[in-house]
């Protein structure tokens, strides 16, 4: 008897795909070789809306920036929910006339690129030693650090 694994995803990801829960598990499908991960709006779209990518690709890249970048840290459980409204915000596209005052304030400019950072949910501090008590000892920062980046095609174009 024999397993056969059935892929769903084939590289191509959509809004869908990064939906509550799905999106810390597409997040932790970022790695060395897989690095970068295109987001388009439909399975039928021809470009991609944003560009989700791994933290050490990102640092390696974005100094070759030609517009110096605005970085908004953010959970991974606000990309679940909110996906539509980033990327709106990193392309500079209002759909509704209520999001045009968030895209002035927060979107890009003509001198700066935005970009999300997303961070891992969970950051609490614990004690450092199990012998000394948690007053002599610095505390352990656990969680916090940067899982992955969204940035828009237009950065993903000129540092890539």
């Amino acid at each position: 008897m024999t397993t056969i694994t059935i892929l769903k995803q084939q590289g191509l990801y959509v809004y869908d795909d990064y939906y509550r829960a799905k999106a810390i598990l597409r997040i932790r499908e970022l790695n060395d070789t897989n690095p970068v991960q295109k987001i388009y709006r439909s399975r039928t779209s021809i470009h991609a809306e944003a560009i989700l990518v791994n933290p050490y690709w990102y640092n390696l890249k974005s100094p070759a920036s030609p517009l110096p970048i605005e970085i908004e840290t953010v959970s991974d459980d606000y990309l679940s929910v909110n996906l539509s409204s980033m990327v709106n915000i990193l392309l500079g596209r209002p759909e509704t006339t209520a999001q045009t005052r968030m895209i002035v304030d927060e979107g890009p400019s003509q001198t700066q690129f935005k970009v999300y950072a997303l961070i891992q949910t969970k950051e609490f501090f614990h004690d450092g030693s199990t012998v000394v008590p948690y007053e002599d000892t610095p505390p352990v920062k656990t969680g916090g650090n940067i899982l992955a980046y969204l940035i828009s095609p237009d950065l993903y174009i000129a540092i890539a």
